[in-house]
């Protein structure tokens, strides 16, 4: 009966020594893995605000919440123009301005006067009503833009006494476009013969000055006196959003043969 009862309480003890080691060993596991899993949020966590925080302090050190925006800008070419028949017999003599706007097709949609001198007013807004260009280019978009056009008539003669300054324009011209400031009035070439006119696309940067030069349409015998002329135009520089921007201008040049 001793026996019996020894045997059994072994057993029992045994069986409770089981069952309380299972016991800690699952509360050892679950506490493992809830340490694991907060120390795994807490790292998560900690990471974002790293991020977080770096993403402000970048954006406070250059002023700005959003990065700046790239602007290009491609000034509008002529493709096709000419000039009307110009009264070579009058006796007037000097600079017609114009300030035309060009639409996202390349159509003139308004020409504007600057500087007035009959008749040849007259002659130029005839011409660039029916030019055609390849318009201005805002990141790579079509835009409307202005562009200058100046058209210098010689007296018909070999000496004369060239101004002094650029007069003072009868109309403001606007920051889009480029204005003279100083000009050269071209020599009439001493091998040429009669009366003709050169049109001269001129590339102005954006310092104002003339970066290059090219004759638009025929060449003749009034090419170089034109070409060197224009080089030697300056200009108050284009601005676009208070941006100086590069620009092209279109001078028209007169030589009316001396007499």
């Amino acid at each position: 009966m001793r026996k019996h009862t020894a045997w059994d309480l072994r057993i029992v003890l045994l069986a409770t020594f089981i069952i309380f080691a299972a016991s800690l060993a699952s509360v050892a596991a679950e506490g493992q893995r809830s340490c694991s899993s907060e120390v795994w949020t807490g790292q998560k966590v900690e990471w974002e605000e790293f991020l977080r925080k770096a993403e402000v302090v970048s954006t406070e050190k250059v002023g700005l919440v959003n990065p700046p925006q790239t602007h290009s800008y491609d000034p509008a070419r002529l493709e096709s123009g000419s000039v009307a028949a110009i009264p070579y017999q009058t006796r007037a003599a000097g600079i017609v301005l114009f300030e035309l706007v060009v639409d996202p097709q390349g159509n003139v949609t308004e020409t504007r006067i600057i500087q007035d001198l009959a008749p040849f007013t007259r002659v130029v807004k005839e011409s660039v009503n029916a030019w055609r260009f390849d318009p201005a280019r805002v990141n790579r978009k079509r835009a409307k833009s202005r562009v200058l056009v100046a058209g210098l008539f010689r007296p018909a003669m070999l000496h004369f006494p060239m101004p002094k300054a650029v007069r003072a324009p009868d109309a403001q011209p606007s920051e889009e476009v480029p204005f003279p400031t100083s000009f050269k009035v071209p020599p009439y070439p001493p091998n040429a013969i009669g009366s003709a006119y050169v049109l001269v696309e001129v590339e102005v940067g954006k310092d104002g000055t003339v970066n290059s030069t090219e004759v638009h349409g025929p060449s003749s015998g009034f090419d170089d006196a034109a070409l060197q002329a224009a080089s030697a135009w300056s200009f108050r520089p284009a601005s676009r959003e208070g941006r100086p921007v590069p620009a092209r201008a279109y001078l028209i040049f007169a030589f009316r043969q001396p007499v």
